[in-house]
């Protein structure tokens, strides 16, 4: 009996797949510990680098507007923070020894600079 020789068309990847939302797990060294967390979405990102400008000067340089940076810390941690899951205020209500962890879980949005455990 013949086999069919016909094939199913492979359809591509979306390339764009690789950027899609998932939780991811890193280690905080200041924390000692694991935290689950997810990236920023685009505009999420966007809205941040639009507040980090408050003007331009003569010359045409960004004015970086030091307030709205920061607000945006405990914004961007809060948002990347999947478990444990901390608002904004829970965050602002930490010891101040919690910035060199907030530091570490905003830099996790940059994937050259922290790598997560799972190699991303």
């Amino acid at each position: 009996m013949p086999q069919a020789t016909s094939k199913t068309p492979v359809i591509p990847k979306n390339p764009f797949d690789a950027y899609a939302i998932e939780t991811k797990t890193a280690f905080i060294k200041s924390l000692n510990s694991n935290i689950k967390y997810r990236r920023l979405t685009m505009a999420e990102s966007d809205n941040f680098n639009e507040r980090l400008v408050s003007g331009y000067d003569n010359e045409g340089r960004a004015i970086f507007n030091s307030a709205e940076a920061t607000k945006i810390k405990y914004e961007k941690a809060s948002l990347m923070l999947v478990s444990p899951a901390m608002s904004v205020e829970a965050l602002q209500a930490l010891g101040s020894g919690a910035l060199e962890a907030i530091a570490e879980i905003n830099h996790l949005d940059d994937p050259e600079e922290i790598a997560d455990t799972e190699g991303n």
